[in-house]
């Protein structure tokens, strides 16, 4: 029979032995992305990944500088952590130096609400979805 403290020994070695595998399976969770502009860097991205009960949040602070303007950009998607079904999306600042983005998205029993610069709908997708917004240019 093992005594306590070759017991407290064996464990600690068998944990020791075992921490390198197991850290090489956890997923990178946080990051950081340098954004180019004409092979020069101008801003940006970083980003976390938060695992909670039965949901992922990306979370997403992006910033680069265009013509001595900032242009910032928050960004939020939850999903189920089953199949990646999204849950809700949100982005607001710029998505250029003159866009302003003040959009949400959730869906709820298979219904999005949808806000896009602060005009309300819904919309009940008869399959399989996907959000995004194309660039828009204002005429003058």
């Amino acid at each position: 029979m093992f005594t306590t403290s070759r017991r407290t020994v064996l464990c600690l070695a068998i944990t020791l032995a075992l921490l390198p595998s197991l850290a090489a399976q956890q997923p990178e969770t946080s990051g950081t992305f340098v954004l180019h502009k004409f092979a020069r860097a101008i801003g940006k991205e970083t980003y976390s990944i938060e695992a909670s009960g039965d949901q992922y949040k990306l979370t997403s602070h992006f910033l680069f500088t265009d013509r001595n303007s900032p242009v910032p950009l928050e960004t939020t998607f939850t999903a189920r952590t089953d199949g990646m079904v999204p849950v809700s999306y949100s982005a607001k600042g710029r998505s250029a130096r003159m866009i302003e983005m003040q959009d949400s998205i959730e869906s709820k029993d298979g219904v999005l609400n949808l806000s896009i610069s602060g005009k309300s709908s819904t919309a009940t997708p008869s399959g399989a979805w996907f959000i995004t917004r194309r660039y828009q240019c204002r005429n003058r």
